[in-house]
């Protein structure tokens, strides 16, 4: 692990691997340590990559994963998650990557493909956020066609280092916002970039068409009855549609 420089990003130390088995893991064991709040890691391959409720988030070599420590000045709520992926989509729409859209409540998708996801951890006072990009075509055999996920290989024409400088300086102006204000600040934008908007989703027990979001970042479902019901946590999957 080695010290390095960030364009435009001057919150704390940033930390560089080649390799890692997780930017949260390690940024975790720093902060235990005391590192200061914007203190930030990234590697180019994670070896034990994590996702939401533990599942492996695969990380080959090629790929942006990166994690910063945020001080909490006041309670995080999961909501949060769709504010990073806003912060990402914002900066990586300033060099030209199109049709990117947020899968409630973590995920970032383009056309029908997973190209990134998010992963937010309370510690004692601060957060952890971890953001793992695809840059690369991931090839598995144990994945059907329809289910590999996708990849921003446009971005490779550009260092590491300007990407996540570029999304961190949009995170860290975000953050105080969502400090100040909430979700209902971000609320009717996130909204326009939701990929599930007026689709037929899955949510544990309960099915129905996707309506938006809460004041405070819930998924809200209309059932096939009329009624609606608020979705705070799970995991949605979308349903065919036609």
């Amino acid at each position: 692990m080695e010290k390095v420089e960030l364009p435009g990003w001057d919150l704390g130390p940033v930390y560089f691997s080649e390799k890692i088995d997780s930017t949260n893991n390690y940024l975790k064991m720093l902060a235990g340590k005391g590192a200061p709040a914007g203190t930030v890691v990234w590697s180019r391959e994670q070896t034990g990559g994590r996702g939401r409720r533990g599942r492996k988030w695969m990380s080959p070599r090629g790929g942006l994963y990166f994690s910063v420590l945020l001080h909490i000045q006041k309670g995080i709520k999961p909501s949060f998650s769709l504010v990073v992926g806003g912060s990402v989509i914002k900066a990586l729409e300033t060099r030209d990557v199109p049709g990117l859209k947020l899968k409630w409540p973590n995920d970032i998708f383009r056309g029908s493909k997973k190209v990134g996801g998010i992963l937010c951890e309370n510690l004692s006072g601060n957060l952890i956020v971890g953001i793992g990009l695809n840059l690369k075509p991931i090839k598995n055999l144990d994945f059907e066609e329809k289910f590999l996920p996708g990849n921003l290989g446009e971005l490779q024409q550009y260092l590491p280092e300007e990407i996540i400088g570029l999304i961190l300086r949009e995170l860290k102006e975000d953050f105080q916002v969502y400090q100040e204000q909430g979700f209902c600040f971000f609320r009717e934008k996130l909204q326009g970039r939701s990929f599930l908007l007026n689709r037929r989703v899955q949510v544990d027990n309960f099915s129905g068409e996707v309506m938006g979001y809460g004041e405070k970042g819930q998924l809200i479902l209309k059932l096939p009855g009329g009624a609606f019901k608020e979705i705070w946590q799970g995991t949605v999957v979308l349903l065919e549609e036609g």
